[in-house]
């Protein structure tokens, strides 16, 4: 029983540190992404095609 609640409290322990880890990677990826995307769109807007 003690056994099978620190197993618990470990995965516990763990979910909540890379679950924001998770989302930050997640947000940061996105957001590189969106500004490279509108940096080449703004840089094809501005030679004129």
């Amino acid at each position: 029983m003690l056994s099978a609640s620190g197993a618990l409290g470990t995965i516990a322990s763990v979910g909540a540190i890379t679950g924001p880890v998770g989302w930050g990677v997640a947000l940061v990826s996105a957001a590189g992404f969106g500004f490279l995307t509108g940096y080449n769109c703004a840089a094809l807007y501005l030679k004129g095609d």
